[in-house]
């Protein structure tokens, strides 16, 4: 496997992002199941849009990294 930039990295992960969205994620007989689905999915592509161009700044993205470390630490 090659080594990624970050910007690389950041990109790689906003596109699988915007694919899950567009996969719809198995969602397609549940609308509201999907529209929940849709806004978290959102989510994660304005975070990660946000990270690209500013870095981890700002209270929102500083507080889904803090999450999300203390889960992949527990498993």
């Amino acid at each position: 496997m090659t080594q990624l930039s970050k910007y690389e990295d950041f990109q790689t992960c906003l596109n699988i992002a915007k694919g899950c969205h567009d996969y719809n994620g198995g969602y397609l007989r549940d609308q509201e199941q999907l529209e929940a689905f849709h806004h978290g999915i959102e989510t994660v592509v304005k975070s990660i849009k946000s990270l690209t161009k500013n870095g981890l700044v700002g209270d929102q993205l500083q507080t889904l990294h803090s999450i999300g470390k203390k889960l992949n630490q527990h498993g």
